[in-house]
């Protein structure tokens, strides 16, 4: 039974970034589908759309927009069609672009996602597919805080993109 036990818990443990990286046929979905209504206590306020991007802001469902105060922290999550063959393949493609450009590599759900610091907070990025997705996380105390809560979002996210099979 143990023994059991122990072969499903590595099937399972290896069968999730193996499927993140296998491709898939068919359409991709529709973007406002990928993102999530909540995450980690931050709902989904409201969404922009411009050029083909969609933008969503994440607050805690306790914020009260009082003049002058801010949540601890929030999230601005954005998802866009990018256009490099190259690039949203295959993890191991991805890793190594991410490695030569020098950007810090954090992954989650088999996928690399690369971090930087901006003047709005932590910002990680991941390209899947032929899809951008920007996870921006504002009033973080520090990246490892900013990487738990923008890891959460990934989790939700990508497992949802597509990669389109090589021919």
């Amino acid at each position: 039974m143990r023994t059991t036990f122990l072969t499903l818990l590595l099937i399972v443990a290896v069968a999730a970034p193996i499927q993140a990286q296998m491709c898939q046929t068919g359409p991709s979905p529709e973007l406002s589908t990928l993102f999530p209504n909540e995450v980690a206590g931050l709902t989904r306020e409201f969404y922009d759309s411009r050029d083909g991007c969609l933008t969503n802001l994440y607050r805690p469902a306790s914020y009260r927009a009082a003049e002058g105060t801010t949540p601890a922290e929030w999230a601005v999550v954005s998802i866009e069609p990018h256009n490099d063959p190259f690039l949203g393949e295959s993890a191991e493609a991805m890793k190594a672009h991410y490695e030569r450009s020098g950007m810090v590599l954090h992954e989650t759900s088999g996928w690399p996602v690369s971090f930087e610091e901006i003047s709005a907070g932590h910002e990680f990025v991941a390209l899947k597919g032929d899809l951008r997705i920007a996870v921006v996380i504002k009033g973080a105390a520090n990246q490892a805080s900013s990487w738990f809560l923008a890891k959460k979002f990934f989790d939700d996210v990508l497992p949802k993109v597509l990669v389109p099979c090589q021919s």
